[in-house]
């Protein structure tokens, strides 16, 4: 069995050797390679920057937005109003009526609920 320290050294500096040269050889063509990129592509960035920081420059102009139409309002006195005692407490129903009708509220049904609803 060998051991690692048995190993002759000449037989692994090539290797050593031949992997920092292709290594070196890979740094080159990838820096050649971002040099050709960056003078390709770095004219239509550099005039796509200046036209956003032109257009970045001038102020906005706010166009006047209609207002949204606003729901119908009916008067007081033209809605109606049921008022339905569900609670089970007698009497409850006239009393809300009574508040109801002070704030000038026209008065529908006015009773108890039954359970299937109104």
């Amino acid at each position: 069995m060998q051991h690692a320290q048995d190993l002759d050294l000449d037989v692994i500096r090539p290797w050593r050797r031949a992997t920092i040269a292709v290594s070196a050889v890979a740094t080159l063509e990838l820096i050649a390679l971002a040099a050709i990129a960056i003078v390709l592509l770095g004219n239509p960035l550099q005039k796509h920057l200046r036209e956003t920081a032109a257009v970045a420059g001038t102020p906005l102009v706010r166009t006047a937005q209609p207002a949204p139409p606003k729901k119908a309002a009916l008067d007081r006195a033209d809605t109606s109003v049921m008022v339905l005692n569900g609670g089970g407490q007698s009497g409850a129903a006239h009393a809300a009526a009574n508040k109801v009708s002070a704030h000038g509220y026209q008065l529908g049904q006015i009773g108890n609920a039954t359970g299937a609803g109104p």
